[in-house]
């Protein structure tokens, strides 16, 4: 975790603790309003403070190769503007009509789609969704018939969590909705619907067949015709087919070379590539409570549901720490709420990193959208839409840099002390914390299948919260509901500097018996992915395809799983020596994309199952001499693994796709659709691994010299 007061001093170098009224020496951008000129005379002070702000962002050391804002009112883009780089070698910027992929922004115009359906009576919100999506299944738990449209965009239904594979891809891929009915129909929900909320891309994802069941159109057909096309977003688009060089702005890799495209397949959660100010038309849909000027896109009482807080009735929702609406990820985004302005924010990240905020009572919104870099995009939004309100009136002043007090060190009782020893777990990571003597708390985390201590102890302050002596952030304190102890944390804000985010970090667990042996021979093997053979993460190295169990030293009967992604999630191992449950229940992002890990017999190998990711072991992979092999791809399309010898050459026709790993499983060569993503610049090394895709029954040659 960055280092609190090193991140604020970081949000104050962005121009984000104060005004910072000088305007860059070193600005590079091209702007675009509906209106002539940079924008009205009274937002002055925010275009040029935004600009700043932009600017510094791209001059950090982490930040983003190119940035795109715009602000708009109910009637006008007040300010539309793009920064950066697209093309390194030839200095070229972008312009505010270069296209940025929005991410899981694409939930909002995802859920004004299902609105429309309501708003004409061919759905209704609270009706199951089985109803309409006959096909829709699941396996165990009977009551996914009680999903409903609202539980899916209010991400309360209970599902998994999110489909990965296939999912985010370097060349489009077709099918991703019938892939995901196919692999919900071997999965079980996580809670019951309505019970909890936990971040759900596939809840969105299931938007699709929905508008298909009921228009007979295809979800992407359905938004242009309905959305983009009334509300003038003529940049927006689905990547159905590869962009044109220049009309987007790439990803860059760390040595500046351009990665391929990145497709997120799952268009309704994540997919759609767009522009600042086509997006602020959108906001401006908002600001006008559905009216795109005399025609109604969308009914006021349709804006207003989307806008209220759909998480605060629930029967999970320790401190009420989540107020999702419709699509919204919050309807009372905290950094505006901290001076008393009511805002609806959404927020996505996939290489793209997008911002969009509504503050309907005061006529604003404001989008930002960076490409790759940690140039924290909320806080660049919150920045431009606080000093919007400031030149608009309707606040008095830019809020002061939030200054935090930690309060004096205090004795912790025998209750204090047992009420947080333990360990709570999330979605992808572990934490401890144990009693000393001295009636303080060591915190360990848990990595690489180990835990590491923190090197200072963790005492208990006057406010109740346990933070490191004279650190205000992080800080923890457990909130008892539902059985469970539930871990919270307070944490500097990811957007400006003026306020604390409260959140559930996660809760403990059950400890049960000793791991059952089968479960125990299981953690000496290493296990490899055979069915993702074009994700994007996978292509740049970024992400290894390996997984691997381990034990979690005091937490028995469980076993952490690190796959491609996430990484740590633990299961349930005690009742099933051959399925480990996932057994989380955490409200908000904490608790997202779970599955159950299933032992399958393959032959005379065992294979593991997580999501629909399939593994195959490691110790089982065939070695490959040098020479000529002709190989085939099974009746089932996985993936196939060779173990490589020491060689000169490596050649490889009538694969798909191929990846070369060296022994450690870090990326030397890849091939897809005839592309080469990275070429071979070394010699194949000793015990390195070659995996090879292509269709069902395909015959290969691999040669070795």
């Amino acid at each position: 975790m960055t280092h609190p007061f090193t991140r604020r001093a970081f949000l104050r170098g962005l121009g984000l603790g104060g005004l910072g009224l000088t305007a860059p020496n070193l600005f590079t951008g091209c702007s675009n309003s509906d209106t002539p000129g940079a924008g009205p005379s009274s937002y002055t002070t925010t275009i040029l403070t935004g600009r700043k702000a932009i600017q510094n962002a791209l001059a950090a050391a982490d930040g983003p190769s190119a940035v795109t804002v715009a602000l708009v009112d109910p009637q006008r883009i007040l300010w539309s503007e793009a920064f950066g780089l697209i093309d390194r070698e030839r200095g070229l910027a972008p312009t505010p009509e270069i296209r940025f992929g929005i991410a899981s922004v694409s939930k909002i115009i995802t859920t004004v789609a299902a609105m429309i359906l309501v708003d004409r009576g061919l759905v209704e919100l609270d009706a199951p969704l089985v109803a309409y999506v006959p096909q829709f299944r699941m396996q165990a738990r009977e009551d996914y018939g009680a999903i409903s449209l609202r539980l899916l965009l209010n991400h309360a239904s209970g599902l998994p969590g999110f489909e990965y594979r296939n999912a985010v891809t370097v060349i489009p891929l077709d099918g991703y909705s019938e892939q995901l009915l196919d692999t919900l129909a071997t999965q079980r929900l996580k809670y019951a619907p309505g019970e909890t909320a936990s971040y759900c891309n596939d809840g969105f994802n299931l938007i699709p067949p929905l508008i298909s069941a009921v228009t007979g159109e295809t979800y992407a057909a359905f938004v242009t015709r309905e959305i983009l096309e009334p509300l003038g977003m003529g940049h927006t688009l689905f990547p159905l087919i590869p962009l044109t060089p220049g009309s987007y702005a790439p990803l860059f890799d760390a040595q500046g070379k351009a990665l391929p495209q990145e497709f997120a397949n799952c268009y309704p959660s994540g997919g759609i590539y767009s522009t600042a100010a086509d997006m602020g038309r959108l906001a401006m849909l908002f600001l006008n409570q559905g009216r795109v000027g005399d025609r109604p896109l969308l009914s006021a009482w349709a804006v207003t549901e989307m806008g209220r807080d759909q998480s605060a009735a629930l029967p999970l929702n320790p401190l009420h720490t989540i107020d999702y609406g419709l699509g919204w990820d919050s309807v009372r985004e905290w950094g505006l709420a901290a001076v008393g302005v009511s805002a609806w924010y959404k927020g996505g990240d996939t290489g793209y990193h997008c911002r969009f905020l509504v503050a309907p009572e005061e006529g604003l919104g404001v989008v930002v959208i960076t490409a790759a870099g940690e140039a924290y995009p909320l806080a660049l939004a919150e920045r431009i839409l606080l000093q919007a309100l400031v030149d608009q009136g309707s606040i008095a002043a830019y809020p002061a840099p939030l200054e935090p007090e930690v309060p004096p060190c205090m004795a912790a009782s025998d209750a204090a002390l047992a009420a947080m020893a333990g360990i709570y777990a999330n979605y992808s990571s572990l934490v401890r914390f144990a009693t000393n003597p001295d009636r303080t708390l060591s915190r360990a985390t848990f990595q690489a299948g180990t835990w590491g201590q923190d090197p200072a102890p963790w005492r208990l302050h006057g406010d109740g919260w346990w933070r490191m002596e004279g650190q205000a952030y992080p800080a923890y304190q457990v909130v008892p509901a539902d059985g469970r102890r539930y871990l919270a944390q307070r944490l500097p804000s990811d957007g400006a500097d003026h306020f604390d985010l409260v959140e559930i970090f996660g809760h403990d667990l059950e400890v049960g018996g000793e791991l059952s042996p089968p479960w125990l021979a299981r953690l000496k093997e290493r296990w490899l992915l055979v069915n993702d053979p074009v994700f994007s993460s996978r292509a740049d190295g970024s992400f290894q395809p390996v997984c691997t169990l381990a034990r979690v030293e005091g937490l028995h009967g469980y076993v952490a799983v690190s796959p491609a992604v996430p990484a740590a999630q633990v299961i349930d191992t005690r009742d099933s020596d051959t399925t480990g449950f996932m057994c989380l229940k955490v409200p908000g992002n904490g608790g997202r994309d779970l599955n159950d890990l299933v032992c399958e017999s393959v032959g005379d190998e065992e294979w593991l199952r997580f999501g629909s990711y399939r593994y195959r072991p490691l110790s089982g992979v065939p070695e490959l001499g040098p020479g000529e092999h002709p190989l085939a791809i099974g009746a089932e399309g996985l993936g196939e693994w060779r173990r490589l010898p020491a060689a000169a050459t490596l050649t490889v026709t009538g694969a798909s796709a191929w990846y070369l790993y060296d022994p450690d499983f870090a990326l030397l060569a890849c091939v897809i659709a005839g592309q080469t993503l990275r070429g071979l610049d070394t010699q194949v090394p000793a015990g390195g691994f070659l995996l090879l895709h292509g269709a069902a029954f395909d015959s290969l040659q691999v040669i070795i010299a």
